[in-house]
This record gives structure tokens, C-alpha cells and sequence, in this order.
């Protein structure tokens, strides 16, 4: 397995084994010296998460919301001060689209100076996409409520080329969002489209290529 890849193979329910935050390489949550806590797809499912906070309150202590919308949260009394996509610092105030992750690394505290971002002591936040799979794999999620509110996310995985010393595996993603708020200036409306090639030669090396467009 490369030191730069996390596995997730084995994990158990909400239970999360390894991370590349806060050490830039795939450890055991065991062996890093942070207080680092993982949220995975299971949990992110079975919260039906759209937004950040939805689901970040139950798997993180002392997490308040300084604004009824957006990513404006802190940590322990302290702002959030970075978020990362893919280990790539992005911006902190809008939301973060949710319709193709995988996972979200929360790395606590001033140890969030690690990821490259000193901003605020809170902590930091990485946002970890799906991968392409290298078996054929389909999902539609849809969510209504009330005040007009509904949610459409789709995903679609597997692989195109598949010989001896390379495979090419494929992700796209779609999804979309409208509802309305007390506040007309909340109000809610999205477009998300999305996707990924994994390239692989033999064993030994990858290359993965994301990318989206978030409206």
C-alpha cells in the first residue's frame, strides 16, 4: 500500500483507522500525536449530511456555528482555520459541497498549522473525494421536506481499461439542491457536477485526477 494512500478497507462502522492528516503520510490514528477525529461515508449517509455542521456536530466536541449558513464554524471556542479538499487548501466561508465525499478529517486544535494554514487555532478541516472504483458501482440519493426543499445526488463508478499493467477507473457525480429559508437571503439553490480518472501502472504507482463545478 503507498504511504500516501488510505485504506479503508477495513473499517467498521464509524470507526475510521487511518489518515494522512497531520503527518502528510498514511499512519494509524493510534500512532499520530493530535487529536484528529474522521467522520466516513457510513456516517455521512446515515446523517443524510448536506452541509458541513449537519454532520460535523456529532462526531466533534465542542463544534458551534457562527452563522446559520455556510462553513463558518468554531472548534472548542476557537475559529476553524482551514479547510482542504484533497489536501488543498480551499476557501473557508462557502459551503463545501458534500454530493462526492468520501470522508472529512478534522485535525483539532493549533496541530492544524500542518496543513499550511495558520489562520485560526480552531483547527482544520480536509475534505477527502471519492475514488474511482475499480468495480462497477451506481448510487442515486434523493431527500424532500418542507419549505420546497429538495436534494438530488448521484453517483456513478467502475473502471474503462482494465489489462495487466494498467487499469483507468472512472467517477462521475451530479447533484443538485433548492429550498427556501425564513431569511430570503438563506435561501438555498446548487449545482454540483463532478468527477475523477484513477490511473494505475502495475503496482506500484497511481495518478488520480478530480475535479468539479460547484454553482
Amino acid at each position: 500500500l503507498s504511504p500516501f494512500v488510505v485504506s479503508s478497507e477495513n473499517e467498521q462502522g464509524y470507526r475510521a483507522q487511518q489518515t494522512v492528516v497531520g503527518s502528510r503520510s498514511a499512519k494509524a490514528l493510534v500512532d499520530i500525536p493530535a487529536s484528529i477525529s474522521i467522520i466516513n461515508l457510513e456516517q455521512i449517509n446515515d446523517l443524510n449530511a448536506a452541509e458541513l455542521y449537519q454532520v460535523i456536530k456529532f462526531a466533534v466536541s465542542g463544534v458551534t456555528q457562527n452563522a446559520s449558513i455556510g462553513d463558518d464554524i468554531n472548534i472548542r471556542g476557537f475559529r476553524l482555520g482551514g479547510r482542504l479538499r484533497d489536501g488543498v487548501l480551499s476557501n473557508n466561508w462557502a459551503p463545501a459541497p458534500m454530493y462526492d465525499v468520501e470522508r472529512i478529517e478534522v485535525l483539532r486544535g493549533p496541530g492544524a498549522m500542518l496543513t499550511g494554514n495558520n489562520t485560526g487555532i480552531g483547527g482544520s478541516i480536509n475534505f477527502v473525494s471519492r475514488k474511482p472504483t475499480a468495480k462497477p458501482m451506481a448510487e442515486i440519493q434523493t431527500t424532500f421536506s418542507d419549505n420546497s426543499y429538495a436534494r438530488l445526488q448521484a453517483n456513478v463508478s467502475g473502471p474503462l481499461v482494465k489489462k495487466d499493467d494498467f487499469s483507468l477507473n472512472y467517477r462521475v457525480t451530479v447533484g443538485g439542491l433548492t429550498g427556501d429559508r425564513d431569511k430570503e437571503i438563506e435561501n438555498q439553490k446548487e449545482k454540483f457536477f463532478g468527477s475523477a480518472l484513477g490511473m494505475y501502472f502495475g503496482s506500484h504507482t497511481s495518478i488520480q485526477v478530480d475535479g468539479y463545478f460547484y454553482d
